[in-house]
């Protein structure tokens, strides 16, 4: 029997087989068994076989009948022993055999009905669940849309307070004509709103007294040596110096002065520079004419965003005649570099920098190697392009004594530029420059700019201006909410030395507020991050250095 329990209306197998063996060479017959009724079932077919195996010299002979079952109810049934007998009277008998025939599963219909039943009973709980879900769901939209609606007005009416605050009211007299000829003026009121620069202050953070830059007399500086004649024959001669440099950088720049007097106070200074302007505007042409003024090294280098770090520094390379590595040095190792387009070069190349102009030493692999003096980069980038373009880093930033931005040149000065490059066979002419200078010159000019005597005043004032670009509101200054990161330290000694530096160049022994004043905003500029509600107010980082300068007193 295949199984010992059925379902009703399923059938199950009965397989009855004999077995008899038999001496090799005689003939033997062995009936198959038939059994005609079984208690309980239906017979609905029948199969049979023969077999005969042929072993060491015996045969055996299998016969097999197979009885296709189907159960006439549920219930218990048990299928009688049988009894067989072959040919040369041999017997055999079955065994009983107890079969389970189970009732019959439900209907399919009543399924569905039970299973109709059952979705009803779902749908009827999960109506009150969904309408739930429905309305927690439209809650959260309208809240939604109210967010939406109410930081907007929220920040316009904080706007709109503000202007009010800052809003200057003028009664102008506005001319109008009667009916009877007479001419009357009526008074109106005009709304003018003026940005708030900064506050007076009331309680400066030290005493100090308020002075004019004019109002400093020689008494002022008793530790100056303003009678040393030798003192001041080198600052003319330095000044001569200067001119001869203006004159031949001249030859092929136009216009530009703001540009040019920069350069070379960075030059003087000891200190790099960054130029930052639209294409066109002559910072590449200004920059190769002024190192032609000088007889020393000068390398450019185009930074792109394929530029290894490498490239710029050198690498090891192996020398296969010796079996060594020797070092190859980059287009860093010169008195002048023009880092040209320095933002599209990746953070990786730009860090490749901060060593070199900060410790004026490159190190390559495990070996260090010291730039020669004068080192001097020159770096330009264009502020209107985003695609292909990294933002340097502050830390990369800071490196830089000078951020110039180079505006348009003026209509006159632009006719020249016409006359002189564009009906010209060419139209770089930088090779017209003679060098006036070479690196003793400027290395003397560096050490001459060490002289130049500061007043304990005037580092006092210059304290003061970099303190006022991290806590304004003890300068009375209203930039508080402008101002995320102040400038640091190192823009304290960048100003002083590039203060000694305008002094230099102005033909004085001694430094003026007003000389801090002209360097201010290109020291500072770069080194004082505006917050983002500086930006949503249009308030960049030049209205906040020109905040400052005229809100802190000398």
């Amino acid at each position: 029997m295949d199984k010992d329990k059925v379902e009703f209306g399923e059938s199950l197998q009965f397989v009855v087989t004999l077995t008899q063996e038999y001496a090799y060479g005689r003939t033997q017959n062995l009936q198959i068994p038939q059994i005609s009724n079984i208690p309980g079932f239906d017979i609905a077919s029948t199969r049979s076989g023969q077999s005969t195996t042929i072993v060491n010299g015996v045969g055996q002979l299998k016969s097999q009948m197979v009885y296709e079952l189907v159960p006439q109810k549920p219930g218990e049934f048990t299928i009688p022993a049988f009894n067989f007998k072959s040919q040369n009277g041999e017997e055999a008998s079955s065994k009983p055999i107890k079969i389970t025939v189970m009732p019959p599963p439900a209907s399919n219909s009543a399924k569905n009905d039970a299973n109709n039943s059952s979705d009803e009973q779902n749908f009827e709980q999960s109506e009150p669940k969904a309408a739930t879900s429905i309305f927690k769901a439209l809650l959260m939209l309208g809240f939604i849309l109210l967010l939406f609606i109410a930081i907007p007005f929220i920040y316009l009416s904080q706007r709109a307070k503000k202007i009010a605050k800052n809003t200057k009211w003028e009664e102008d007299a506005v001319v109008v004509e009667a009916k009877n000829g007479e001419v009357k003026s009526a008074p109106i009121k005009v709304v003018k709103p003026i940005r708030k620069t900064a506050k007076a202050a009331e309680t400066p953070k030290t005493a100090y007294t308020t002075k004019k830059s004019s109002d400093y007399n020689l008494g002022d500086y008793k530790k100056m040596n303003l009678d040393n004649p030798e003192l001041q024959k080198r600052i003319e001669l330095a000044g001569e110096t200067v001119e001869k440099i203006r004159k031949e950088v001249k030859k092929v720049l136009v216009g530009q002065d703001e540009l040019l007097d920069f350069l070379i106070l960075a030059l003087v200074a000891d200190g790099h520079i960054l130029l930052e302007g639209v294409p066109g505007l002559a910072k590449t042409l200004a920059i190769k004419a002024l190192a032609r003024t000088v007889k020393t090294n000068f390398s450019r280098i185009q930074f792109t965003p394929d530029l290894l770090p490498a490239d710029l520094i050198g690498t090891r390379i192996f020398n296969q005649k010796t079996n060594e590595f020797q070092t190859h040095k980059g287009p860093i190792f010169s008195n002048f570099v023009l880092a040209d387009e320095i933002n599209r070069a990746p953070a990786k190349v730009q860090s490749a920098l901060l060593e070199s102009m900060e410790e004026r030493q490159v190190t390559i692999e495990h070996e260090t190697f010291k730039l020669t003096e004068p080192f001097l980069v020159l770096a330009t980038q264009n502020p209107i392009e985003t695609e292909g373009t990294y933002t340097l880093s502050e830390a990369q930033v800071d490196r830089f004594l000078f951020k110039v931005v180079v505006d348009y040149p003026s209509f006159d000065e632009e006719r020249i530029i016409v006359k002189r490059m564009g009906l010209a066979e060419k139209s770089h002419q930088v090779g017209i420059v003679e060098p006036v200078l070479d690196v003793k010159d400027i290395m003397a000019l560096r050490t001459l700019t060490q002289e130049i005597y500061v007043d304990d005043k005037v580092v006092d004032y210059i304290l003061r201006i970099v303190d006022a670009t991290r806590s304004p509101q003890e300068y009375g200054l209203d930039l508080s909410n402008y101002i995320r990161f102040g400038a640091s330290p190192r823009a304290s000694i960048y100003l002083t030395r590039a203060a000694r530096s305008h002094a230099l160049i102005k033909g004085r022994a001694y430094v003026l507020p007003d000389d801090v004043k002209a360097v201010m905003k290109e020291v500072l500029r770069h080194r004082v991050i505006p917050t983002y509600e500086a930006e949503a107010d249009e308030v960049d980082s030049d209205a906040i250095v020109e905040t400052i300068k005229q809100g802190v007193p000398v």
